[in-house]
């Protein structure tokens, strides 16, 4: 006997903040359409509730406009009427970093909290794919429910409902649901309507060996349907078993169900990336490569230098502007939606989303700049021309760092506090005696001091910009450095020098040669020669703002190295290649083999002393539409899996999709590709001889070629569009709307990404690249806190109170093979979080804090207490891809 299927109806609203229309047209629209949901809730019974799309950041900017609803809202919240939460923006999961979606669901629960409830599901109806860490992250907020449409093949589950695992065991009941518009559209005659439930019926019930289909009633911007209560009751008196409901009664309803019938779910683990029943496009990861580079560059700085750099302020007794911090991060979170990071949008959308990222980077960079002069001002002065040089990751570091100095002295060298002389290379110098220096000596008397010691021992100032090369920096912490004068007219090391008459640089790991228009790499370690080992590559692109797609008459063109410059110092040795791409105007000539443009670029590669990493810089102006620019990396071997970092883990993809052969066959919405997401490298194995590639650009690669010998990196994409439809590897309707968008162009703009290039030895694994990975993404960071610099250039300041501080400081150091994630101040306390993760794919880590000062707890996300250790060392045992939440205590 066939089970009959029950209906219940969620009514909701998708409402995207921006997309092809504007925030503000969307905030307007947004007033009217709330209103009347809560006057409806208020005013008819047989309306039982209604979800407003599970973001807060819409709910906090209706009220911040239409505060006399807020006591209506909250009534309705707190009766279950009205259902928010708990994210603060519906974000993408594959392409922002893992402290960006922990912050979104803190900064979205936590505004709930004034509400009074949340629905306790990952809701993410229209997002591009799942991140494989959703069931872990969600957990952590005590989540009982995931959630979401995109990127589900029933070659992975074949069920609706399943559950889904993360790589460390986490798990959580998932439904995946058709359309979270499947019934947006419902007849009001009644003949009609009922042939409209059996004909979803009919479609939907061997989906799901549950007894309940849900139906979605709305859609984008979609207002409430006042007289679906109407309809449901046409429906129930015809016999059919139709209710609405809230998703998460629902969702509970049908895990019951599973249970009383001892129905066995499907468990799946990893990530959801495929286009069989919607749309995933999986190559938006590089649309506007110039706002995703913003957007990455952002996530890094906050996680690795503004959050723990204001963390040891808060550690000294000074302040850690939370507030000031949370804005920041607010900002990032208005740009994470799906929509907003995928820069699917129309030109106007994209530049208010720009100027957020502007906005973000000047507090983060002045932020950072100002706690540095704060910190630097109350170190103990052991001579007024000191520094610090800062160290934001948990271990013992040596590296290089750019730093401006004001000198006293014309020739001088640069000391640690202990008198050892470091190496340094200075890059320029200027005499500011006359401008600079008149002016803090203008400003004398602002702290009431008539004649301080400086202005009698400073008499002339120069302002100079140093390389310094720094051993052994405090881990988690800083070390103390100052200037001393030359007797004799010397300063530091060789300043650079121009070669070029030479086609080669070294260092101790590495020898780089150009010759007859090609790059050889010899690894000096393993005695490994790589041939021809990067290229820039072009192909045509007839793809809109969601995807890439291939042309059916495409060819593949190659960049021309044609010269090279050598520049060399004690420190670092530079390799400046000029290059160029003979390129088509568009599709249209590509056909025709037209080759009429030029398109110059320029290719820098940077050994540095001591360093295991081939620095890579590439930059091109862009002259043409309909195309795609990659770096390209032979690995000299064939690749059946790729490996990259994902949130707070390490993945393993293979290479080889075979349903790139029977997609159209079997009538998927989207080509499935091996185009795929990381978050700052890629690696093609973790044995000696593989590479791995770290990048702060675009976060998309693909393995290509016959046995996907190479690693292609996307630098960027140019094409008109917002949406096309009928594309070769997207057929149908297109995405958004067909609207022309001259900022995915990227005409006449400069394009630029950096690298680091890593050939891997037997000492290597997940660990070892991860941290190498967070290394280059946290570089050293330093200041001069010197007296005769306070005028209103630098702006004043003055030290308020009377804390000491050494000379160098750490605040504690990571003695175990797991990842740094963030060190950040508590709302609210005055404790530090510290979140760490092991980044191996198959192997648990002991964890443990060496050196800590104090009480540590262990702690869920969301307050919730696991564990208190007493003692003066923490250690624990991490799951493959775990993370973990501590507190400390703050006070120094």
């Amino acid at each position: 006997m066939t089970l009959k299927k029950k209906l219940r109806i969620i009514p909701h609203t998708h409402w995207d903040k921006e997309w092809y229309f504007t925030a503000a047209r969307s905030l307007i629209y947004s007033l009217k359409d709330f209103d009347e949901v809560i006057t409806i809730l208020e005013e008819d019974s047989t309306f039982p509730c209604f979800h407003l799309d599970g973001q807060l950041s819409i709910v906090e900017e209706y009220l911040e406009l239409h505060p006399e609803k807020t006591s209506t809202l909250i009534k309705l919240v707190k009766e279950g009427k009205l259902i928010i939460g708990p994210w603060y923006t519906q974000p993408d999961t594959l392409v922002v970093s893992g402290e960006s979606l922990l912050k979104n669901l803190e900064f979205g629960i936590f505004l709930a909290q004034k509400y009074g409830r949340w629905q306790s599901i990952g809701y993410l109806p229209d997002s591009f794919g799942m991140s494989c860490q959703m069931p872990q992250i969600y957990k952590q907020f005590g989540l009982q429910y995931a959630f979401f449409r995109r990127g589900f093949a029933s070659h992975l589950v074949n069920n609706r409902e399943f559950i889904w695992e993360s790589p460390n065991g986490s798990r959580i009941f998932t439904h995946h649901l058709h359309h979270y518009g499947n019934m947006a559209y419902p007849p009001n005659e009644e003949k009609a309507l009922l042939q409209y439930y059996s004909s979803i019926e009919a479609e939907l019930r061997d989906t799901t060996q549950s007894d309940c289909i849900l139906l979605y009633n709305g859609e984008d911007q979609k207002p409430i349907r006042k007289n679906l209560p109407q309809l449901v009751e046409l429906g129930n008196q015809a016999g059919f078993d139709i209710k609405i409901e809230s998703l998460e009664g629902v969702l509970a309803e049908i895990e019951e169900f599973y249970h009383q019938h001892a129905i066995e779910l499907p468990v799946y683990q990893g990530e959801f990336t495929f286009g069989q029943f919607s749309r995933v496009h999986k190559s938006i990861f590089s649309t506007r490569a110039d706002l995703k580079q913003l957007n990455n560059h952002l996530e890094h700085y906050l996680a690795n230098i503004v959050q723990p750099l204001c963390s040891l302020a808060v550690h000294f007794g000074l302040s850690g502007e939370q507030i000031l911090v949370d804005k920041i991060w607010s900002l990032l979170l208005l740009n994470a939606a799906h929509d907003s990071i995928g820069n699917c949008n129309s030109d106007e959308t994209n530049e208010d989303i720009r100027a957020r990222y502007i906005q973000a980077n000047r507090l983060s960079e002045e932020l950072v700049d100002f706690k540095l002069r704060e910190i630097g001002s109350h170190v103990q002065q052991q001579d007024i021309t000191q520094f610090q040089v800062y160290n934001l990751l948990p271990n013992k570091r040596t590296g290089y760092v750019q730093l401006t100095l004001f000198s006293p002295y014309e020739s001088f060298s640069i000391i640690d506090q202990n008198g050892k002389l470091v190496e340094f290379v200075l890059e320029s110098i200027e005499d500011v005696s006359q401008t600079f220096l008149k002016k803090s000596l203008r400003e004398i008397g602002v702290e009431n001091q008539k004649n301080p010691i400086w202005s009698n021992q400073v008499k002339n100032l120069y302002k100079c910009i140093v390389t310094l090369y720094c051993r052994d920096v405090c881990a988690m912490g800083y070390h103390s450095y100052r200037l001393i004068e030359n007797e004799e007219r010397m300063m530091g090391l060789q300043p650079p020098s121009l070669l070029s008459f030479s086609e080669e640089i070294e260092n101790e790991r590495y020898k780089l040669v150009f010759e007859q228009g090609k790059l050889h790499l010899f690894d000096k370690l393993t005695e490994r020669r790589q041939s021809d080992f990067l290229y820039v590559l072009d192909d045509g692109d007839e793809g809109d703002s969601y995807d890439y797609s291939s042309p059916l008459d495409d060819v593949k063109l190659y960049g021309e190295l044609v010269n090279c410059t050598v520049t060399k110092t004690p420190l670092k040795q530079s390799l400046l290649v000029s290059g160029r791409l003979r390129l088509p105007t568009d599709l249209a000539a590509r056909s025709r083999r037209d080759y009429s443009v030029e398109q110059a670029f320029q290719l820098v590669l940077e050994l540095e002393k001591g360093s295991d990493c081939l620095l890579i810089h590439l930059q091109t102006v862009n002259s043409v539409d309909e195309h795609r620019v990659r770096l390209v990396f032979r690995t000299g071997k064939a690749n059946p899996y790729s490996f990259s970092d994902v949130q707070f883990a390490t993945i393993k993809r293979e290479n080889n999709i075979p349903q790139v052969d029977s997609w159209l066959e079997e009538k998927w919405d989207e080509k499935p590709r091996n185009i795929e997401p990381f978050i700052s490298y890629v690696a093609n194995g973790f044995s000696s001889g593989s590479l791995q590639i770290i990048s702060e650009g675009v976060r998309e690669y693909q393995f290509i070629g016959e046995t996907y010998q190479d690693i292609a990196l996307t630098l960027y994409r140019s094409v008109p569009y917002l949406g096309k439809s009928d594309l070769q590897d997207r057929p149908g309707r297109e995405s958004g709307t067909k609207a022309r968008t001259e900022g995915t162009r990227h005409m006449g703009q400069l394009i630029a990404s950096s690298y680091a290039l890593r050939i891997l030895t037997t000492q290597d694994d997940e660990y070892t690249c991860a941290l190498v990975a967070k290394a280059f993404l946290t570089p050293l960071i330093a200041y001069q806190s010197a007296p005769y610099k306070n005028n209103t250039d630098t702006f004043i300041f003055s030290a308020v109170n009377s804390i000491n501080l050494p000379l160098s400081y750490s605040l504690f150091e990571l003695d175990t093979a797991l990842i740094l994630s963030v060190l950040s101040t508590k709302r609210e306390s005055h404790r530090l979080l510290l979140r760490c993760f092991n980044p191996y794919l198959d192997k648990k880590i002991d964890f443990s804090i060496l050196s800590f000062q104090s009480n540590a707890i262990e702690l869920g996300y969301m307050e919730n207490c696991l564990g208190q250790i007493q003692s003066q060392s923490v250690e624990c045992q991490l799951n493959p891809g775990q993370f973990t939440n501590w507190t400390l205590n703050s006070l120094k």
